[in-house]
């Protein structure tokens, strides 16, 4: 007959074994979803930053544009360039600007 302090020790052990099974799984799921957002994460950021290069490129395309179908605009634009003085020329590139 296994005696009643053996009988309390199993069943506070099992009791023990199910929490840790329940907590393994927990954390498991936490994993799972940790890595799906992080993923989400990456892809957008990445994808983002595509979209707004582009989106950007084509503003920019847009400026330079109409900056050499008017020599006149072209020239006002390098002069209204002076109003901000932490920049450092245009930011459309050299080559667009000859």
């Amino acid at each position: 007959m296994a005696s009643p302090l053996k009988s309390v020790s199993n069943a506070i052990s099992a009791t023990f074994d199910a929490v840790g099974e329940v907590g393994h799984m927990a954390h498991s799921a936490v994993a799972v979803g940790t890595e799906y957002v992080d993923n989400r994460a990456t892809k957008f950021r990445v994808a983002d930053q595509e979209r707004v290069s582009l989106e950007l490129a084509e503003e920019l395309q847009e400026i330079q544009d109409k900056l050499e179908a008017d020599e006149k605009l072209d020239s006002m634009y390098e002069h209204v360039q002076q109003f901000w003085p932490r920049k450092q020329g245009s930011s459309l590139p050299n080559k667009l600007r000859e």
